[in-house]
Formats: C-alpha cells, structure tokens, sequence
C-alpha cells in the first residue's frame, strides 16, 4: 500500500503545482505583469517598488520645478517691464537736466513721472496664480504699500517678507519659487552720502543707514550769549537767526553801535527787542538790546541748530563740536551721520547715498524737484536733476541685474527639468521591464504546462486503474 500511497501524493502534487503555474501563467497573461504581488519575484518586486518610488519622488519634483518657473517667468516678465519703466523715466530726467526745460515743459515731466511711479507699484504688487511675485514667502501679503497726499504717492515701503520660499526641485536642491522685493529691486553697494549745500556741514565718519537720497534741515534753535554782554535772544531770534556756529560780537559803548563778525557796524538805542544784525556772509542774528546797560567790548556768542531728515517732523538738537550727530528719521529710524564742526548757517542739504536707491525713490524726488517751482535755486536744481540721472541708471542697473540673475535661475532650472525628466523615464522604464509579461513566452508556457498537466492526469489515471487482474 505504502507504494500506491507514493503514486497518489506525488501525482497530486505534480497536479496542484502545474494547476498552480497555469494560474500564474494566466494571471501574468490577463494583467500584462510578471510581477503581481511580492511573493510571484520578492527581489525584482522590491525594485520595482523602488523605482516607483524614484518614478513619483521625479514627479513631485517636476510638478513644484514647473510651478517655480511659472513664478519666476512671471517676475522675469515684469522686471522687463519695469525696466522699460526706468529707461523712459531716465530719458525725461535727461531732457529736464539739459536745462532747456523750463516751467510748464518741467511740469509736463514731473507728470509723466507721476505716471510712471503709479504704472511701477501696479508692477511690483501683481499676482502671479494668486500669489505675490516679490512678497518673499509671504505671498499673500502685497510686497509694497504706499503712502499718498493728496492722491500722490510719496513713499513706497516694503512690506514683504525677507525670506526666500525654498521648494525641493531635485534631491538635497531647493529653489526659491518667489522673489524678495527688497532685494531685487533695492541696491545693496551703500557708498559714502554725498552732501550738496552751503551751510558747512559734512558727512559723520560712521556708517549711516539712510537709503537713496535725502533733504537734510537745518534750523536754528537757540542763541546764547554770555552774561557779560547783556544781551538777550530777540523776539524772532528762534525762527529768524540763520547764523550758526560760534561767533564774536563787538559793542561800542561810546559809539552804541554793535557788529557780528566782519558784518556792517548797527547802530543801536538800547530799547530793542529785536535788533537784527548780518555777518560778512549775509547770515542774521535778532537780538534784544533791553538788558544792555554799559557792556562794551567783543564777546562771543554761540548760535545752536537742530536738524530734520523727514520733513521737519523730527528734530535733532545738534552738538556744534561733533563729527558724529546722528540725525534720525522718526518714521523710519534710519539715521544720517552729521559733522557739524564747519557748520555755519540755516539751510537745506541735498544728500545723495550712492548705492542704495530704488526706482520708486528716484521717481518720487524726481518729481519733486521738477514740481519745487523756483523753492530750489536753479544751479542746485540743475545739480540734483543730474544726481537724479545717475540715481535712475543705478537704479535701472538694478532691475537688469535682477533680470539676468532671473534668466540664469530659469535657464538652470530647465536643464534641471531635462534631467528629472530623463530620470523619470529611465525608472519607469527600468521597472516596466521587470514587471511586464513576456506574452509570446506566456503562450509558450502555458502549452507546455498544459501538456504537463494533461500527462500527468493520463498517467495517474492509468496507474491508479491498475489491479491484480493486470499482473494474472
């Protein structure tokens, strides 16, 4: 029987393994794929499953390279337009500093620079998707706000962020898919402020942190005579005085006559309250005479100033012996350094900071200056429209430098994308010749294996009608 027992167990197991390979050999025809679950090929299915992953990890990395592109195409497109922007606006400053323009004609500009500060926000606060193009990573938050007076734009901050938005475009590489306003359109080559005036002040040795240009005031504040004079500031000493600085008063008691510095002897009564007298140069000193008794002879009086570099609404009391007088915008905080040591009369100071201009700020001083009308002397006028041409060139530099640095980005980026694409293929494919059927070799299989199996059931059916009678 043992032997019988033999014939049965391995006749049904040649059964049930060719019935088992025709299964597969069907399911492998019907689904296409050699490699159905990780039991048919656990080694070629743990590479298929890898190149997969490859194949997926490619293209997210595709899908959030071409999202990047779309974004810097987009600020690419409007840095070009912006710098068309510039360019016109650098021709019209070039008319206006060529001195042929006068009146009307500067007016005319001054509008079209007007226009050309409005067409540029509109540029810079465009959304590309939904999104802000130069916010930095907040990109639902418009990059610029302006501050208007009577309907004009007068300053243009930066509200964005600082801060790139790094996507993953390829294994341990990110890009940043936005761009940050303050840095594309803002120089960063800060150079030494250049001080444009008559009242003697210079550039402070430290490093100021005001941009572009500024209007630096300077008024007087106090006069302080000493006792010994018995003189007193006049009535309209604190708005009227231009004389700053240090300077020597001669009284003639005999002759009641007093005199600042080299300027023309004034006779006097000794009632006034507001006695005006001029030095050598032109500057005024009111003073009231009320207190004055018998003083005679020379004394010296010091004249102080405060100054302004946001329009007058914060003041700096100066200290006349200072090479460092660190005037301060209250609205910004940036500070402008001062040395004051030369400092000798009221007035106002053109400075111009090289190197750390935008077009908005070169746009809205621009029209300014051509909307002053006669406020600045000619000669200073024709002065700063020429500083205002070199300040749109730098600040036209500016945005081309951005752009080249855009196109370069852009044509990195599409070499990038060539190669994520050719990776992506090779990984499907690579996984598509490991798990695909081989369906010609399948219908060659499946005859043989058939064949297998009908053999096997003729010969257990032969074997297992056997009797005794077969052996008499």
């Amino acid at each position: 029987m043992s032997g019988w027992g033999s014939i049965y167990n391995n006749t049904t197991y040649a059964m049930w393994k060719h019935a088992r390979d025709l299964a597969k050999l069907h399911e492998q025809g019907a689904s296409g794929a050699r490699v159905n679950r990780a039991s048919d090929d656990p080694l070629d299915a743990y590479r298929i499953m890898r190149l997969k992953a490859s194949t997926s990890s490619s293209e997210a990395y595709l899908k959030n390279l071409q999202e990047v592109e779309r974004n810097l195409e987009a600020g690419h497109s409007l840095l070009s337009k912006l710098s068309t922007t510039a360019v016109r606006a650098e021709e019209l400053l070039t008319q206006a500093a060529s001195g042929t323009y006068i009146g009307a004609n500067r007016i005319a500009i001054a509008e079209e620079l007007d226009s050309l500060l409005e067409q540029s926000v509109t540029l810079v606060n465009t959304q590309n998707m939904g999104l802000y193009v130069f916010s930095g990573d907040t990109t639902a938050t418009a990059p610029y706000e302006v501050t208007r007076e009577n309907g004009k734009i007068v300053a243009v901050r930066y509200a964005g962020s600082t801060r790139d938005l790094a996507v993953p475009i390829a294994e341990g590489v990110s890009y940043s898919g936005v761009m940050v306003g303050d840095s594309v359109l803002t120089a960063n080559r800060r150079s030494t402020p250049t001080f444009y005036s008559d009242t003697g002040v210079k550039v402070g040795t430290n490093t100021s942190s005001v941009t572009g240009n500024a209007w630096l005031e300077i008024a007087h504040s106090t006069t302080t005579y000493p006792a010994g004079s018995q003189l007193s500031a006049g009535t309209s000493s604190a708005t009227g005085d231009t004389l700053i600085g240090s300077h020597t008063i001669k009284i003639s008691a005999a002759d009641k006559t007093i005199q600042v510095g080299s300027g023309p002897q004034v006779t006097f009564v000794g009632d006034e309250t507001n006695l005006q007298l001029t030095d050598g140069n032109g500057q005024v000193l009111h003073i009231d005479m009320t207190g004055w008794t018998d003083a005679n002879g020379e004394f010296t009086v010091t004249s102080n100033a405060k100054m302004s570099i946001d329009a007058g609404e914060t003041w700096t009391n100066v200290d006349l012996a200072s090479a460092n007088n660190a005037v301060t915008n209250g609205a910004t905080g940036d500070v402008l350094y001062v040395d004051a040591r030369t400092l000798d009369k009221t007035g106002v100071a053109a400075v111009n900071i090289a190197g750390t201009r935008d077009i908005f700020e070169v746009l809205i001083q621009a029209r300014d200056l051509l909307e002053s009308d006669g406020e600045i002397p000619d000669d200073m006028l024709g002065e700063l429209l020429h500083i205002s041409v070199e300040a749109m060139r730098e600040a036209q530099g500016n945005v081309t430098r951005s752009m080249t640095a855009v196109g370069g980005r852009l044509q990195a980026m599409d070499s990038l994308r060539i190669n994520l694409e050719d990776a992506r293929d090779a990984a499907s494919d690579q996984a598509k010749s490991l798990e695909q059927a081989d369906i010609a070799q399948i219908a060659v299989d499946i005859v043989r294996i058939q064949n297998l199996y009908d053999m096997t059931l003729a010969t257990a059916g032969k074997l297992l009608s056997m009797s005794l009678m077969d052996y008499l």
